[in-house]
């Protein structure tokens, strides 16, 4: 109950804040889960992080599955990768907002965004909300 509403609140605020950012910098809205690059570099680091991980993911699942490492490592856990992996795209979107991007406030947005992301997690760790840190 205690992370529904939490979750909820989050999400209200959130979407309060990316209204808001969006209005103040007149950055256009995006998609959800849509991918524009904003150019070919980008793309491919983009899909290199993404490579990354997935090798990551699955070398640490061969590693707990065949007992070659009895735990694993803090950082090859999937929650953990999951989080490194966004923080590094939505950077990269960042930086390549700021060098190839019309509207200059792109990449405000976007670091903006990725505070309340930072932010949120943290509030989930330091609340004892989330099931792997229980």
């Amino acid at each position: 109950m205690k992370l529904a509403l939490v979750l909820t609140i989050f999400v209200l605020l959130g979407h309060l804040v990316t209204i808001t950012m969006r209005k103040i910098l007149q950055v256009e809205k995006r998609g959800v889960f849509s991918r524009q690059y904003l150019s070919e570099m980008h793309k491919k680091m983009e899909w290199m992080i993404r490579i990354t991980f997935l090798v990551m993911l699955v070398a640490g699942v061969i590693l707990v599955g065949t007992g070659a490492v009895r735990k694993i490592f803090w950082f090859m856990q999937p929650h953990v990768l999951l989080i490194i992996t966004m923080f590094m795209t939505e950077l990269l979107r960042a930086v390549m907002e700021w060098k190839h991007e019309k509207n200059r406030n792109a990449y405000i947005f976007t670091l903006s965004q990725l505070a309340l992301i930072i932010i949120f997690m943290i509030v989930l760790f330091l609340t004892d909300l989330l099931v792997w840190y229980g």
